[in-house]
């Protein structure tokens, strides 16, 4: 992997005007977005690259680190740098379920159940689902992967008089597929978005630095009679999802 970010791709001018840092950074997010880095491949040592370009760890640090945050490479603690997947593009105007959209962009989903019981509802819960606070509700939060690569943490609450199982989901993977084959379909949802800064939680299972920029999804969905089912937070890597909307005037 060394000898493909030394030749011929990486170049950094010690004389520019330009930080060796970004110079690095911009460089390895260029191989990237032009396929010469593969999702899931290894990259280099922060000290393996300093050695290669004779320059400070240190200045490899924040070049990997400010990529990190971007969503172009994740840590795995152990094992080292892997390059992510690219981003994926979203309209605003659909409600698609994580499976099926990791799926239309060529990616193979899969996750990993964190929790899966019933707790009392928390009032922004309750507020959500049209329930007494307090009102048992089932949690299910996941990590969810795309080709392996970590990008998300879904922590969703449904209605307790929901059939189905935690071997059930673990069997299906998707959530709404599985409630589908309940006979419980979702047609429709409002989702609010935002910016947030990782936790040590989000750090740990998403592999980015603790107050790295995040983006989180707050989903209710319907049935077709409008009645909510589900109230999701959905947090992602950030980088992960580029959302679009066509607009009018």
């Amino acid at each position: 992997m060394i000898q493909r970010l030394a030749n011929p791709p990486i170049q950094i001018d010690k004389n520019s005007p330009v930080p060796l840092y970004h110079q690095i950074q911009e460089a390895i997010k260029s191989l990237i977005q032009q396929g010469k880095l593969q999702v899931g491949e290894r990259i280099p040592s922060e000290n393996d690259l300093a050695k290669q370009f004779d320059i400070s760890p240190m200045t490899v640090r924040q070049a990997l680190n400010g990529l990190v945050q971007e969503g172009y490479i994740y840590r795995r603690r152990g094992r080292g740098t892997f390059v992510a997947q690219r981003p994926v593009k979203h309209p605003l105007d659909r409600l698609v379920s994580f499976t099926e959209e990791v799926l239309a962009h060529g990616f193979e989903p899969s996750g990993k159940i964190l929790f899966f019981g019933h707790v009392p509802a928390e009032p922004t819960v309750a507020q959500a689902l049209n329930l007494a606070d307090g009102t048992q509700v089932l949690r299910i939060k996941r990590l969810r992967f795309a080709s392996q690569s970590p990008v998300s943490l879904h922590d969703a609450y449904l209605r307790d008089n929901l059939p189905i199982t935690r071997e059930e989901l673990k069997a299906t993977g998707s959530l709404y597929q599985l409630l589908a084959q309940k006979n419980i379909h979702i047609t429709g949802g409002v989702d609010e978005i935002r910016s947030i800064s990782a936790d040590d939680e989000m750090s740990e299972h998403l592999h980015v630095k603790s107050g790295a920029p995040m983006l989180q999804l707050r989903r209710i969905t319907e049935d077709r009679t409008g009645a909510p089912i589900e109230y999701v937070i959905a947090t992602y890597r950030a980088g992960f999802y580029h959302y679009t909307i066509r607009l009018k005037r």
